[in-house]
């Protein structure tokens, strides 16, 4: 939360009243990824794009999984696809407005 008042130059009790929940997941215990990176299996190059697709224009995807124009592996794939995402999650609240 600290980091976050200083990025977003908000002061710690407002942003700490906006907060609903936070996850953390270490993937290097995860018994199923084993620390692994997102990867396509052959024929799956369309599954990145299919990750990527907001639900009901509520829920919106990133991560580099979800990045599928060809440069997708680990940070530039995530902060790319924070970009999309944030792009689709303005676009749907103008759209409401």
């Amino acid at each position: 939360m600290h980091a976050l008042t200083r990025i977003l130059g908000l002061p710690e009790d407002a942003l700490g009243r906006r907060f609903v929940r936070s996850y953390f997941h270490d993937r290097q215990a995860d018994k199923f990824s084993r620390g692994a990176y997102s990867y396509v299996l052959a024929g799956g190059m369309e599954a990145q794009a299919l990750l990527a697709l907001p639900l009901g224009n509520r829920l919106f995807f990133a991560g580099e999984a979800t990045q599928s124009d060809g440069h997708h592996a680990t940070v530039h794939g995530a902060y790319a696809s924070g970009l999309r995402a944030a792009e689709e999650i303005l676009a749907s609240s103008l759209q409401k407005s």
